[in-house]
């Protein structure tokens, strides 16, 4: 009988390929999804190419637009139609902004966040 040695995935690794397949789902353009991630057009390939979030403050925002896309697959379940048309209204409680422009500082990314989770009742 051979021993299986079980590996933990690398937090930062699992976090990248989540948001990255999250923009795929959404089709979000490379300059959006580096604007949301607040990094540049350069750095964004080299995180397609399997180099996982160097920078603290990637992993953040990184961590904050999968929360912000959770709460929002919570709310209208599998209908992507209706989840990327809600990211690109404009919403009267986000100042007029669309969702998806609001993702794009932390502030906004905050305010997205809050909202959901509210709407949720979280």
């Amino acid at each position: 009988m051979t021993a299986q040695i079980k590996t933990t995935p690398d937090p930062a690794a699992v976090l990248m390929k989540t948001a990255l397949r999250m923009r795929k789902a959404y089709d979000l353009s490379a300059p959006e999804f580096a604007d949301i991630l607040g990094v540049s057009a350069s750095q964004l390939r080299r995180y397609t190419e399997e180099t996982p979030f160097s920078s603290n403050g990637t992993r953040q925002r990184a961590a904050m637009f999968v929360r912000a896309v959770r709460s929002l697959e919570a709310l209208v379940g599998e209908n992507m139609d209706r989840a990327k048309a809600w990211l690109a209204s404009t919403n009267t409680d986000l100042g007029g902004e669309r969702p998806i422009d609001c993702l794009k500082t932390i502030e906004g990314m905050t305010d997205v966040v809050r909202y959901l989770d509210a709407m949720r009742g979280a």
